[in-house]
């Protein structure tokens, strides 16, 4: 019994060193039960040791049961086997505890019944040697290795997910350890529970929790002011980007039009510059006419002479007239008298030399015939003179001569039409139209030609003045130019500022809606969810810690459950080792 007791003391001390450090509190009674299992988690002795506040001491033994029990699998290689099967084996080796909390209570949780479970802290430990063992571990807890020995604590805490209503949470009620065996064999798994969940300054975290609960519904009006916020400032830069997009597109046809502007009106501008260069060549042309109509003025006093010369020699025109109308019969006559003469010379010139050949043939003289022979051939020779003359043609010359004097006789003394009144009438018509030109023309003329020289002048002198006013609107138009093209440069510069706004806009629009869309996310997947879980789930969840608690500091004695006494109470547990050798040796020895 005692040699049980040491063990169970010295693995007691051993899980609670490695596992946690209670504190040092005073308690009225401090209740200790031992309890020792087989290999399989089941119990076959139990012993209480009692300590008074006072020193008083006192131990029993009893059966009756323990609030945790534990059932424990053994596995080689995946494979589930006993104890007996596995001592001495070779092999991955799996040892599962699995802890059943047996504490069961019935409570009102904000008005439900809920079934909760003394809360018990369980540590487990087992020390392993290396020799024969390698590759260890548990789930939940630590494995310290000194080189020849290795140290293995799991913890557990059975019931307590079920008491808190966590699904997402794993709180293990078992403990996992995994060697790598060449010969199984394990010493005693020492396990340690206390009802004691939480320590006190544990529980003013509960408090400060309840402070929480005040602030959730503040949280959650500020998140859905955010969202509201986030919402406006979206549709503000929707609107901006909206009315940023109607100002560039406004922007596009000031610039448009102040290209258009500038383009059109540099070829205004080229206009009032060649405006302005023939203004000068309208100043010189003006020049010109009214120095031409001062020379108008002169000349028109000049013809004014010259028609008077003119009118005297039409009169002399009419006397000539009449003396070539005269010649121009005489040589008519002249003409046919010309033409007569030469035929007759012709004709006496051939009878002569057909006579003389008469007479060389009828005489014998030799002398006579000779000199006839020398009279035809002077005969011939003047005939051939003559005919050389072309008579035919003369007779045509003469015949056109005739023409032509008859043409100019008659166009001297016309044919009495109004189409051919003749020379003669002709020159008396000039002679009146000159007059008639002079009196009804020129004089005239040349009374107003003094207004049109005065007029040239004041044309003269306005044209000097359009070429000063020209010369200004010139240098405004260039001015003029010169604004446009900077309104040209400043509208582009205006765009192109526009674009980068426009775009600015739009990324801005782009990331209002990222973050309204993003705020309702969080708002909605977060902090909405966060509020509702603490005011349900949460509130829920510290209820039932608070009911844990206080079932915790319920249980103050194993023994005596139903005695109000400031106590506490812890379990040690130990399990029978596992040897191959030895074989019929009894449990508990």
């Amino acid at each position: 019994m005692n040699k049980i007791k040491s063990k169970l003391i010295a693995g007691g001390l051993l899980v609670s060193f490695l596992a946690y450090t209670s504190p040092v509190l005073a308690y009225a009674k401090d209740e200790t039960v031992y309890s020792k299992i087989n290999t399989e988690g089941e119990t076959y002795k139990t012993i209480v040791s009692i300590q008074l506040e006072d020193g008083t001491q006192t131990q029993e033994e009893t059966d009756k049961d323990l609030p945790i029990t534990c059932d424990i699998k053994y596995t080689l290689n995946g494979k589930e086997m006993s104890v007996e099967e596995l001592a001495g084996k070779s092999g991955k080796v799996t040892i599962e505890i699995t802890y059943t909390n047996h504490e069961k209570h019935v409570v009102a949780i904000n008005g439900v019944n809920t079934t909760l479970y003394t809360p018990f802290a369980v540590a487990t430990g087992v020390i392993i040697n290396n020799e024969n063992n390698k590759n260890i571990t548990v789930s939940k807890g630590r494995v310290i290795n000194d080189g020849t020995k290795t140290i293995v604590v799991g913890m557990a805490m059975p019931g307590i997910q079920e008491s808190l209503g966590l699904s997402k949470v794993n709180l293990p009620d078992s403990v996992k350890i995994t060697m790598e065996t060449t010969n199984f064999e394990l010493g005693n798994i020492f396990t340690i529970a206390t009802p004691k969940l939480l320590e006190e300054d544990d529980q003013k975290l509960l408090e400060e929790i309840e402070e929480i609960y005040s602030k959730v519904n503040t949280l959650q009006s500020s998140s859905n002011q955010i969202e509201e916020g986030a919402n406006e400032l979206k549709e503000g830069t929707t609107t901006y980007y909206e009315k940023s997009q109607e100002f560039n597109k406004a922007m596009n046809q000031v610039q448009k039009g102040a290209n258009s502007a500038n383009t059109e009106y540099s070829k205004l501008n080229q206009g009032i510059a060649t405006l302005s260069a023939n203004s000068g060549v309208l100043n010189n042309g003006a020049k010109q006419i009214s120095e031409g109509m001062t020379a108008v003025q002169s000349g028109l006093q000049t013809i004014s002479t010259k028609l008077e010369q003119l009118e005297a020699g039409s009169q002399s025109v009419a006397t000539g007239v009449k003396q070539v109308e005269q010649g121009v019969t005489v040589a008519q006559n002249a003409a046919k008298d010309v033409t007569t003469k030469v035929l007759t010379a012709k004709a006496t010139l051939q009878a002569t030399i057909q006579a003389n050949e008469q007479a060389i043939k009828d005489t014998t003289d030799v002398d006579k015939i000779a000199m006839l022979q020398a009279n035809n051939e002077a005969l011939k020779q003047s005939l051939q003179a003559l005919e050389s003359l072309s008579i035919d043609d003369t007779t045509s010359s003469l015949a056109i001569l005739n023409g032509s004097l008859t043409q100019v006789k008659t166009g001297i003394e016309g044919n009495g039409t109004a189409q051919n009144p003749g020379l003669t009438v002709g020159a008396q018509t000039v002679s009146q139209g000159i007059s008639q030109i002079k009196k009804d023309g020129i004089d005239i003329l040349a009374s107003q030609s003094t207004k049109l020289v005065n007029g040239s002048k004041e044309l003269y002198n306005g044209t000097k003045t359009l070429k000063q006013g020209t010369t200004a609107l010139e240098n405004g138009s260039s001015q003029m130019q010169a604004g446009l093209s900077s309104l040209q440069s400043g509208t582009t510069q205006l765009l192109q500022a526009n674009n980068q706004l426009t775009d600015g806009a739009k990324t801005l629009k782009t990331g209002a809606t990222t973050l309204a869309n993003g705020i309702h996310t969080f708002n909605e997947e977060g902090i909405r969810p966060i509020c509702n879980y603490i005011n349900g789930d949460l509130r829920n969840l510290t209820n039932r810690a608070e009911k844990l608690i206080e079932l915790s500091e319920d249980y103050q004695s194993f023994m005596n459950p139903e005695e109000e006494e400031n106590g506490e109470v812890k379990f040690i547990i130990m399990s029978d080792s596992i040897k191959k050798e030895k074989e019929g040796k009894k449990e508990g020895e």
